[in-house]
């Protein structure tokens, strides 16, 4: 069962609303977060992250990006 963190409103190139939710992945991956936006063609596409991955992530953003 996943429970919704947020909803950021106009996210990326297209725009559009990007609800995050985590979840927990068993034994196997652990805590996990799941982003979700609607697709072009109507439907919803997803892409589902580890904690192991975040943290992967994270390390992979240039720190001289300004936020």
């Amino acid at each position: 069962m996943s429970t919704e963190i947020v909803t950021i409103r106009n996210s990326g190139s297209r725009s559009v609303d990007l609800d995050v939710s985590h979840y927990y992945g068993g034994s196997k991956h652990g805590p996990c977060l799941q982003l979700t936006a609607k697709m072009e063609d109507g439907t919803s596409g997803y892409v589902q992250i580890s904690f192991k991955d975040w943290i992967i992530l994270q390390s992979a953003i240039p720190t001289r990006w300004k936020f």
